[in-house]
């Protein structure tokens, strides 16, 4: 039994974590097209691929990063059920998706201050699939006696 409340409360508390560094990231995607990239990168473009790909892109991106924040931190709230567990593989699997596509196509523009984004991008992807992955482990390990209530 004391097994189980500390596995619900780790897988908890990285969904929680988690969550927060996915709403974190979402929130600069709105920031990159002025802050985070070189004012070259826009101008370079056709102001209708500028749009769609530059502008939208990213805001689309980060809009969606908010609501899987989002969608995270309300799980973490929610005592541990079918729904906790499959939303932590779900996302765990969906991050570790990302992980891959960074390590085949590398981020080689210049983003905010970073010359090379990859290396920091990487271990923080890595860290959010972890995270997510310990939160569904966490789920498994208390489901027998789940309940679904708010925290």
């Amino acid at each position: 039994m004391k097994g189980e409340k500390t596995a619900a409360r780790d897988g908890r508390l990285s969904l929680k974590v988690a969550g927060v560094m996915v709403t974190a990231i979402g929130c600069m995607h709105f920031f990159m097209p002025q802050w985070g990239y070189e004012n070259k990168i826009a101008r370079q473009m056709p102001s209708e691929i500028a749009a769609h790909f530059y502008f939208l892109g990213t805001y689309a991106i980060g809009s969606f990063l908010l609501t899987l924040g989002g969608i995270s931190i309300y799980v973490s709230r929610l005592n541990y059920t079918d729904l906790s567990m499959k939303t932590a593989f779900a996302f765990c699997c969906l991050w570790l998706f990302r992980f891959i596509l960074e390590l085949v196509y590398p981020v080689k523009l210049k983003l905010f201050f970073l010359d090379t984004p990859t290396t920091v991008l990487l271990p923080v992807i890595g860290t959010i699939t972890v995270l997510y992955f310990i939160g569904g482990i966490g789920s498994m390990r208390s489901r027998s006696g789940a309940r679904v209530s708010r925290m």
